[in-house]
């Protein structure tokens, strides 16, 4: 007991027989203890499936190995859905409201019909089944749905491996870091707000915004996702990459070591002025050029 609660402890001893201070402590220690118990399952509630957390948080919390469960459950249904989609099974056209797929307008297809892919059927069902609900970022959680399913299989050849455009003009000497620089060639970082360029593919157009360096990896994916859903029928899936590397590996594999969503900001990813490529693909994993 430190010298504050010691000093609160015999305040609260002044006018009181040995018999009442002892009760009114152990009353006061159980509360305690009480809340303590409801703040760490309430941080349990937060955390997302996965197979790690149990390990990270430590003890056995209630509804937890349910959680677990579903996890597995999921990953079970997206290999099976592969298994079936590698013997033949394809979705070439799509409709989803007033949006259609890009084949269709190109090819003049439009009156060709087909239900979502089994994979997207089985995470509807699967999310409906847990009580959680199609959330506000589905497209987000289905990509890392995925990601999780193939994190044994290699992940997508980037789009900034395959033929980029030829540069002409002048190029840089040299690399520079605009960590701390303030405005620069490219881009800027001003009040805590990153310049990040997000690129639709390999020859798509280049559009930028601001993002606050505090925020989460996982909010500025979303954040490029939610713009850009209404595009693409369902059952497709989308990833971002950022030197080469994967968004959504990213936050996925943390996610499995107990890396928890608040500890990974932009500013530990970024430094401003880069430029991320969005790509989206289909059922079947085969990258589609969708244009807004």
């Amino acid at each position: 007991m430190d010298s504050e609660a010691r000093r609160r402890c015999e305040a609260r001893a002044v006018g009181r027989t040995p018999e009442e201070h002892a009760a009114l402590e152990q009353a006061l220690a159980r509360r305690r203890a009480r809340r303590r118990e409801a703040e760490r399952q309430r941080d349990l509630d937060r955390v997302q499936t996965g197979p790690i957390q149990r390990d990270a948080y430590g003890g056995d919390a209630s509804g937890l190995m349910k959680r677990i469960s579903r996890y597995s459950q999921e990953v079970e249904l997206v290999q099976r859905a592969m298994r079936l989609e590698a013997f033949g099974y394809e979705e070439e056209n799509y409709e989803d409201g007033a949006s259609s797929g890009p084949d269709d307008s190109e090819d003049g297809n439009e009156d060709a019909q087909a239900d979502p892919p089994a994979t997207y059927q089985e995470y509807k069902r699967e999310k409906q089944s847990s009580n959680r609900g199609l959330h506000w970022n589905d497209g987000l959680e289905y990509a890392m749905f995925r990601m999780r399913a193939q994190a044994a299989s290699p992940a997508p050849m980037p789009p900034t491996l395959k033929d980029p455009p030829r540069r002409r003009g002048h190029t840089r000497l040299s690399d520079r870091k605009a960590r701390g620089e303030g405005w620069h060639r490219g881009g800027y970082r001003d009040l805590g707000d990153m310049w990040i360029n997000v690129k639709g593919g390999t020859y798509g157009s280049v559009k930028g915004q601001d993002v606050n360096e505090n925020a989460t990896v996982k909010h500025f994916v979303w954040s490029i996702f939610n713009y850009w859903e209404s595009v693409y029928p369902p059952g497709w899936y989308c990833d971002l990459f950022f030197r080469k590397k994967s968004l959504i590996r990213m936050l996925v594999d943390p996610e499995n070591d107990g890396v928890q969503e608040h500890e990974r900001l932009v500013r530990d990813y970024f430094d401003g002025g880069e430029t991320v490529y969005f790509t989206a693909f289909d059922s079947a994993g085969r990258e589609r050029d969708i244009r807004c």
